[in-house]
């Protein structure tokens, strides 16, 4: 119990620096021009893009309150569309899917988006991602 309560701590303060320098050029932010590529697809295509990143072992660990999630989340379409690849690593998450986060997370901090298990940290463009795992958008 004393390693969860030290890691979604050290969640928090990461969280809340990331926050504050509110940087660009942190690797966390979303680049200009990304979240223009969601303009042009449907809700169904979003959705069938998950599902299809969700059965190659994709998935996204996160915070609510982090707004590098909440920016990686808007890239999809919103929490609800990618829920189905998403783990929330609060107390506003599952125990199921704190314990995942706690056995699973390699990194101190969040998003951490895993493939097959392996930490990926290329681009956040949807594209680029789906290219990882062989699905189209």
């Amino acid at each position: 119990m004393k390693n969860v309560v030290a890691i979604l701590i050290a969640i928090l303060i990461i969280g809340a620096a990331i926050f504050v320098i509110g940087s660009t050029d942190s690797p966390t932010a979303t680049p200009e021009g990304e979240d223009e590529q969601v303009e042009d697809v449907t809700n169904q295509e979003m959705r069938d893009f998950v599902d299809c990143l969700a059965e190659n072992d994709f998935v996204i660990f996160g915070a609510s309150w982090c707004p590098a999630c909440g920016q990686l989340a808007e890239s999809f379409g919103g929490y609800d569309i990618i829920e189905p690849i998403y783990v929330e690593c609060t107390e506003e998450g599952t125990v199921e899917e704190r314990e995942r986060c706690e056995n699973e997370t390699k990194m101190a901090y969040v998003p951490e988006i895993q493939i097959a298990g392996e930490v990926y940290e290329g681009s956040r463009d949807l594209n680029v991602l789906g290219d990882q795992v062989g699905c189209e958008l």
